[in-house]
């Protein structure tokens, strides 16, 4: 539980797995294993999901534009940011309706 709470108020951070097995205190064969089990999915995926879905919300709120946006998330290329973007809604970031 302390590693999603780390992931779920972190999404924009990038975050190494060695670090969050180190705070459930587990190896990190064992961590991803055991991650995968109880969540269903990967580390790196349940990462990416909720830095996907606090993008989605940042572009809606229209404060910011979709490069601002893709900064914001830890992406320094901006073609990297919306292929994630796409991959994950469907649509590119410029689509996002305010």
């Amino acid at each position: 539980m302390k590693v999603r709470k780390v992931l779920d108020t972190n999404p924009e951070k990038e975050i190494l797995l060695n670090d969050l097995s180190g705070i459930a205190g587990m190896s990190l064969s064992k961590f991803k294993r055991l991650f995968k089990q109880v969540l269903g999915t990967t580390p790196y995926k349940y990462h990416l999901k909720n830095k996907m879905e606090k993008a989605m919300e940042t572009l809606q709120q229209g404060n910011y534009s979709v490069s601002e946006t893709g900064f914001l998330m830890g992406y320094s290329n901006l073609s990297q940011f919306s292929k994630a973007f796409k991959n994950h809604f469907g649509i590119l970031p410029s689509e996002v309706s305010i």
